[in-house]
């Protein structure tokens, strides 16, 4: 539309699934599960498939690295629900993951919400909700998380 184009538009997309993936073996599951691995470096997001055994694609979506054990995935809204139970049972399929708390998996859909901004004024509008010494924004670039008191901004 004109005004994403030209300004910025917010876009509800809180009907998108959200999992936290978290524990020892965490980034081992992701990295089992994820086309493209696990995100390398603190707060960044990556755009991935998750690919079956055949190497079929099972879904689409992003992961975030929130700390070193610690992922936030975020799956389209038409299939989050077959997404989170493919992941599930990808977890069950090795032992590993499921021993000692090695991995601790939580659907947390209804506690968050995704809000997409977008256009050329976006930056500038989600400067204006970080704190007014918050100078983050200045290096953010495609595949970046940040974090204030009351948002995660995810910038994929």
């Amino acid at each position: 539309c004109l005004a994403c184009r030209t300004h910025a538009v917010v876009f509800d997309q809180s009907y998108f699934g959200k999992f936290m993936v978290q524990g020892p073996k965490a980034q081992a599951f992701v990295n089992f599960v994820a086309a493209a691995g696990a995100p390398k470096k603190l707060h960044r997001t990556t755009y991935t498939p998750l690919c079956n055994d055949n190497g079929g694609v099972e879904a689409d979506l992003t992961i975030t690295r929130l700390a070193d054990d610690s992922f936030y995935f975020v799956a389209g809204g038409l299939t989050c629900s077959r997404d989170w139970e493919w992941l599930r049972a990808a977890a069950a399929r090795d032992p590993i993951f499921l021993q000692d708390d090695n991995l601790i998996m939580r659907d947390v859909s209804n506690e968050f919400c995704v809000l997409s901004v977008q256009g050329p004024m976006s930056r500038r509008i989600v400067a204006s909700l970080m704190s007014p010494n918050d100078d983050r924004l200045g290096g953010i670039h495609f595949d970046t998380t940040k974090k204030n008191n009351a948002f995660l901004f995810s910038f994929s």
